[in-house]
């Protein structure tokens, strides 16, 4: 009978303890490490490419504001236009992006692409950026492009733990077609 009366209170003891989350657990997230992510893709010269920005890494840190910039070689690749992604259109976001030449290099252009939410920035794909392949790329290569990330919280307070990783395009050596239409 003692014993039945400890487990009757020893038991609600264990279950709060169990869904108490200790304050070193709840600070990690604040210390998480996010990804802001340029993705890869294959196209010919002279045609369109899409690469999306991929955002990871973010639930719970209130993430609101990303800027990536991201350098290109501006003879082989030109830069169209950004289109919103579902995770731009799930935090209600506007996304700017501009192009100018690398100060120190003239065949380099840096495009700087910054996204500012209403609501937190799920983990999805934040944006698409389309590029042309200039015609004059040569085939077989593969294009980098280089992407630096910056993040900050909702209210503007900034996340130290972000990174991104590179992009890349492949220059295509054939066109794929139906080869029912080709003959």
């Amino acid at each position: 009978m003692r014993n039945a009366v400890v487990m009757k209170l020893a038991l609600p003891l264990l279950v709060a303890s169990a869904l108490h989350v200790p304050a070193w657990a709840q600070d990690q997230k604040a210390d998480a490490e996010i990804h802001v992510d340029l993705g890869t893709g294959t196209a010919v010269p002279g045609g369109l490419l899409t690469l999306p920005i991929v955002v990871s890494g973010s639930r719970g840190t209130q993430l609101g504001r990303t800027k990536n910039e991201i350098r290109f070689p501006n003879k082989q690749v030109t830069f169209i236009k950004v289109d919103d992604g579902p995770g731009s259109q799930a935090a209600e976001a506007r996304a700017e992006a501009r192009t100018e030449e690398d100060s120190k290099e003239s065949d380099v252009s840096v495009l700087t692409v910054t996204v500012e939410a209403r609501r937190e920035i799920p983990e999805a794909e934040l944006l698409y950026l389309v590029f042309e392949v200039n015609k004059s790329a040569a085939r077989g290569s593969t294009i980098k492009l280089e992407n630096r990330v910056e993040a900050a919280t909702l209210d503007n307070r900034a996340l130290k733990n972000v990174t991104g990783k590179d992009g890349s395009v492949t220059v295509s050596t054939f066109v794929v077609g139906c080869l029912l239409y080709m003959h």
